[in-house]
């Protein structure tokens, strides 16, 4: 993973930070990153943070997919018609945004198939500051 840096950022409105990482071997993945401040460089105290979160992510994708699976996996057949096995789904799952809030003190990552099971939709899963998954969703 290579190791942001302030310049990687630009800023949004409001109080966000946009960066495009690679994650999971995923090319120009959003990463967003809220914090309290305004200024850009309000981020300086965040990117060690920052980079902790996106490595952690990067370190613990079986955790996060396990998490998936054990959702939505029982539920793939009522969106498609195709037999589809655990391992098959986990295969299309890849990340399109990522978002560290440090307002809210929460991380939430967006996945999406690769092959569309879910009608268009993603999933998005919360992990808190302990990283530890809170909840897991389906959005769309």
């Amino acid at each position: 993973m290579k190791t942001l840096i302030i310049s990687d950022f630009s800023k949004e409105k409001d109080f966000n930070f946009r960066g495009i990482i690679s994650v999971w071997g995923k090319e120009k993945v959003r990463l967003w990153v809220d914090i309290p401040e305004v200024e850009h460089s309000a981020l300086e105290q965040y990117i060690d943070a920052v980079n902790q979160k996106v490595s952690w992510l990067e370190e613990n994708k079986s955790v996060i997919v396990e998490a998936i699976l054990d959702n939505f996996f029982s539920s793939i057949h009522k969106w498609t018609s195709e037999t589809v096995t655990r391992e098959d789904f986990a295969k299309t799952l890849e990340p399109s945004d990522l978002d560290i809030s440090y307002k809210w003190n929460r991380t939430m990552i967006y996945v999406s198939c690769n092959r569309d099971f879910f009608s268009g939709h993603c999933f998005s899963v919360y992990v808190n500051d302990k990283n530890e998954i809170t909840s897991c969703g389906l959005e769309g």
